[in-house]
This record gives C-alpha cells, sequence and structure tokens, in this order.
C-alpha cells in the first residue's frame, strides 16, 4: 500500500498519470519483457511472476505476442493498430 502511494505519486509528479499505470502494470509488463525477449524461460516467467497456474500465465504470453506483433506494424497504420489493439487488450482478463 505504501509503495502504491509512493508510485502513484511518482508518475503523478513526472505528468504520467494519466496512463493508468499501476504497479500491477510492472508485473504485467516484466513478465511480457521476459518473454519478448527470450530472457527466461515460460517456466521461469510463471515460477518468478508466482503464477501457479498455466492459464494466468497464458494472459502473459498473449499479451507478449500481441506487443511483439504490434511492434512490426508499418509506421502509416500505427494509429489505427495502437487503436484497435488498445481495445482488443482492454477486454482480455486480467488487464
Amino acid at each position: 500500500e505504501e509503495f502504491g502511494k509512493f508510485f502513484h505519486g511518482a508518475l503523478k509528479s513526472l505528468g504520467l498519470d494519466h496512463l493508468g499505470i499501476t504497479v500491477c502494470s510492472l508485473r504485467h509488463a516484466g513478465a511480457s519483457w521476459d518473454l519478448l525477449a527470450g530472457r527466461r524461460s515460460y517456466e521461469q516467467v510463471k515460477d518468478r511472476g508466482g503464477w501457479k497456474t498455466d492459464t494466468s500465465m497464458q494472459r502473459y504470453a498473449k499479451a507478449a505476442r500481441s506487443q511483439q506483433l504490434a511492434g512490426k506494424c508499418h509506421t502509416t497504420s500505427s494509429s489505427t493498430g495502437c487503436k484497435c489493439f488498445r481495445k482488443c487488450t482492454s477486454s482480455w482478463p486480467g488487464t
């Protein structure tokens, strides 16, 4: 709780509080980055994140793959792609 208050204050002071980033976002980003970068195996990421089931971990694997694909979009389609990506990922469980 104390870290959450500190984190929110830091975002606010940086002018980033409107982005909806939460402490939980760090967990998502860390798992996604590890998978995208190939830094850790699926099982290592699952253990590190404390996810007991594959179902929980699969949310992060899907998000990581989507981020990877979104990064390959051509710049002229990025605006439309970003809107579509946000709409799709906002309906995923756990996001």
